[in-house]
């Protein structure tokens, strides 16, 4: 009897051990034909069984088939799992690790930066000794980029549909670290990442992922190129790090001074609310010289010049911005001012001049640059005609000029 106990009790054993080795051959099998139900259920046996839970081809085969889940079009199979491709990217890196015959190999997380460089001298390493060559082949060649293709997709969804940035940004991560551990750069998706983080507010990351672009001089173009810069620097100007936001709009415009019109508005912008009046002049000056038709930059040179009395330089400017541009409001309206305030200072002189002479020189000066806004301001009133500073200043001038018939028109625009 006890001899016979003794038999039962080993078949039973034998059973048990030769049963989860089966359970990730039948999971093979599942896959091979679609029975992508049948083939979870295998797998996740085979992971509660300590002889196969560690094996590299039980975490490849799990892999496999969640991968299968994420992609199949079958409806039954997609409810399986509410997110397989997370499940297939970690089941591919446990699979990985485990394929390195050295113990000590097995405990590297491929998800921590320090780790990969400590990974890929492994692989480079003609001596490393691996489980299983063709699998870790096949999951670095064939699986991974594959996966990476579908977490592209997710994060497009998260990001164009969804507007869920911080989710998108996880998602083309994702990507990119398995792009990286098959020894692939994509560095578009670097952007599309590094635009998700900018749109989740994570401005540090934003800063990594826009400086490996202007690493790898990313864009279609010098233009696009120039642009990284733009980008890298309004991402240290959020992180509140002012001094590499600058440097780096500097190192853009050195690196492409014909095609970095954004980087040197941004770099003028910020000197103008800075106060730095000669560093803004110096760039609006460089501006002018590789765009020499951008009526901005000669309106904010403009703007400068009559910041520091420079009245004449200041008129120039503003024309030169009205013969490009011909409804620039703010060119006209400021033209039309400079001129306005030139007339009624000679008019205050000429009220304290004792000298009749001297007086109507005076007045007929005035007269002379009040005729010289109208123009301007005309132009501002016709493209803002709402704009009561602008109406109220023609009325002065209409009064000054004796023009009657437009007084009184102007004066019932002001409900007079």
């Amino acid at each position: 009897m006890k001899k016979l106990f003794i038999v039962l009790f080993f078949s039973v054993f034998s059973i048990s051990i030769f049963a989860q080795p089966a359970k990730v051959t039948s999971c093979w099998n599942y896959l091979k034909y679609g029975e992508l139900d049948k083939a979870k259920e295998a797998i996740e046996a085979a992971l509660q069984h300590e002889k196969t839970m560690n094996e590299t081809k039980t975490w490849y085969y799990r892999g496999n088939t969640y991968h299968a889940i994420q992609t199949t079009k079958e409806a039954k199979y997609k409810e399986l799992d509410p997110d397989p491709a997370t499940k297939a990217y970690d089941s591919y890196l446990k699979a990985i690790v485990l394929n390195f015959k050295d113990p000590a190999n097995k405990s590297i997380d491929l998800n921590k930066n320090e780790d990969l460089e400590k990974f890929f001298k492994l692989i480079m390493d003609k001596n490393t000794k691996y489980v299983d060559e063709d699998i870790l082949q096949d999951i670095i060649v064939v699986r991974l980029p594959a996966l990476a293709n579908v977490f592209v997709n997710k994060g497009v969804i998260e990001y164009k549909d969804k507007k869920d940035y911080a989710k998108a940004l996880t998602y083309f991560e994702s990507s990119l670290r398995l792009s990286g551990l098959a020894f692939r750069v994509d560095t578009p998706i670097i952007y599309y990442a590094a635009l998700a983080a900018e749109k989740s507010s994570n401005f540090p990351k934003a800063v990594s992922l826009y400086g490996k672009l202007t690493l790898v001089k990313y864009g279609a173009d010098k233009k696009e190129k120039a642009n990284m810069y733009f980008y890298l620097a309004n991402a240290f100007k959020n992180t509140k790090d002012t001094i590499k936001y600058v440097e780096t709009l500097k190192k853009g415009i050195s690196l492409y001074p014909n095609d970095c019109q954004n980087v040197i508005a941004e770099l003028i912008n910020y000197y103008l609310q800075s106060n730095k009046s000669k560093e803004a002049l110096d760039y609006i000056n460089i501006a002018i010289e590789k765009s020499p038709e951008n009526p901005t930059y000669y309106f904010a040179k403009g703007a400068l010049l009559e910041g520091t009395k420079e009245w004449d330089k200041a008129e120039e400017s503003y024309k030169k911005a009205i013969q490009f541009d011909p409804n620039f409001l703010d060119a006209n309206y400021n033209l039309g001012v400079l001129h306005y305030n030139r007339a009624a200072d000679i008019a205050n002189d000429a009220n304290n001049e004792q000298d009749q002479k001297k007086y109507d020189e005076l007045k007929l000066k005035s007269e002379d640059e009040f005729k010289k806004s109208l123009p301007y301001m005309e132009k501002s009133h016709e493209l803002d005609p709402k704009d009561v500073h602008v109406i109220n200043t023609l009325k002065t001038i209409y009064y000054k000029l004796q023009m009657t018939d437009k007084y009184d028109e102007i004066k019932k625009k002001l409900g007079q």
